[in-house]
Order: C-alpha cells, then structure tokens, then sequence
C-alpha cells in the first residue's frame, strides 16, 4: 500500500515538473518573439529618427544631462518633466548619479589629452529657447561639464587648446516628435548592440514597446 501511494506521489512530481517546464519554454518563447518585434520596431524608428537629426553647433552651456537618462531607469527614479531638466538642483543630482555610477573619469582624462573629439556626436532636443537635453552622449557631455568646472576653479590645469574644443559641441538635433526618443537611440546600442544593459533598463524598453507589437502581432 506504502509502495503504490510512493509511486503516485513521485509520479504526481514527475508531472508537476513537467508542466513547469513547459510554462518555463512558453514564457522564454513569448519574451524571445516580443524581444525580437521590440527590435524590429527599434530598427523601424531608428530609420525614421535618423531622417529628423540637424546638425548643429551648440554652447556647451546650452547643454543640459538628461535627468530621465535611460541607464538612470530603477524603481527609485522618478521621471522628471520637461519643465525642471534645467533646475540646479536636477542638473546636480544627474551629474552626481553619472559621476559616481557609469566611469566618467576615464573620458575626462581623455578629454583632457585629446580635446573633445566629434567621431561619434552627441544627440539632443530642444526642450527650451536656447536649451538643449541630451539623448547619447550624457557622460561625455558630463566629463565636458567637469573638465570647464576644472578650468573656471584654475586655468592652468586645462590646455586652452582642449578648452576650445568645448565651447561648441558638435551635435545633432532631433526634431521629431517621439515621445521618449532617448529610449530608442540608446536603446539600439544597449539591447541589441555593443554595450550591455542591466535587466530592468532592458525590461522597460521591452515593455514599452511590446504593448504595440503585440497588437501588431493579433
């Protein structure tokens, strides 16, 4: 009787597990095709931006980090409207986070030898008359900010010739009208390209993207 109720009871596991197993290969299934479609839908916008990009030079001091920066993404971070990118104190705050988070210190050191260098521009909007919020490119336009910090407090300490390739900031202007443009250009490079994102930053691009693609989809 022990013998035939065991048997019951590990068949009974058996059968659990597999069905665990299979809940577990549907979900990665379903996260594996929205991924993708977040992708493609990525790649779609990313056509389209890249058609709405001005170049332009802008003052340095026209140019504001981005408090709602997408590496910044956590449950403890509240999203900042457009009105108060420009606060003192929100400008601080974001600095600190870049300065103390995501290695800043090997670009300003670089900065420092090479001036600023505009292989890869810096990305931003205009979010006010003469004020411009970055989309790519927060920590060098952080290490910017740093390196004219260091300068203003003693000016020997900064080439004129590095300080003059600060004053003006090779970038380009997006002017269309996504809602969260930032997302979808540092998106590309960090979910799908050469930089790797941590899980919840990944998270809510894919669930901000998904909702469409799921439609799409049904």
């Amino acid at each position: 009787m022990k013998v035939g109720w065991k048997k019951s009871r590990i068949s009974a596991v058996c059968l659990e597990m597999e069905i665990q197993d299979i809940i577990i290969e549907e979900k990665d299934t379903i996260m594996y095709n929205i991924k993708k479609g977040v992708e493609q839908r990525m790649q779609d916008n990313i056509n389209t931006l890249n058609k709405e990009l001005v170049d332009a030079k802008i003052s340095l001091d026209e140019i504001y980090l981005d408090p709602n920066n997408p590496r910044f993404t956590s449950l403890k971070w509240d999203d900042i409207p457009d009105q108060q990118i420009s606060d003192a104190s929100i400008q601080v705050a974001t600095k600190r986070k870049l300065e103390e988070e995501f290695s800043i210190y090997k670009l300003v050191d670089n900065i420092q030898i090479n001036g600023f260098l505009p292989i890869d521009r810096v990305i931003v909007k205009k979010f006010a008359e003469n004020k411009y919020v970055v989309l790519e490119g927060n920590r060098r336009i952080c290490a910017a900010k740093n390196i004219m910090e260091l300068y203003k407090g003693n000016p020997e300490q900064v080439e004129e010739s590095v300080v003059d390739s600060l004053k003006e900031i090779s970038c380009l202007i997006y002017t269309g009208s996504e809602r969260q443009p930032s997302w979808v250009f540092q998106g590309l490079r960090h979910i799908i390209g050469i930089q790797e994102w941590p899980a919840y930053n990944k998270a809510r691009l894919l669930v901000q993207y998904s909702g469409s693609v799921v439609k799409t989809k049904i």
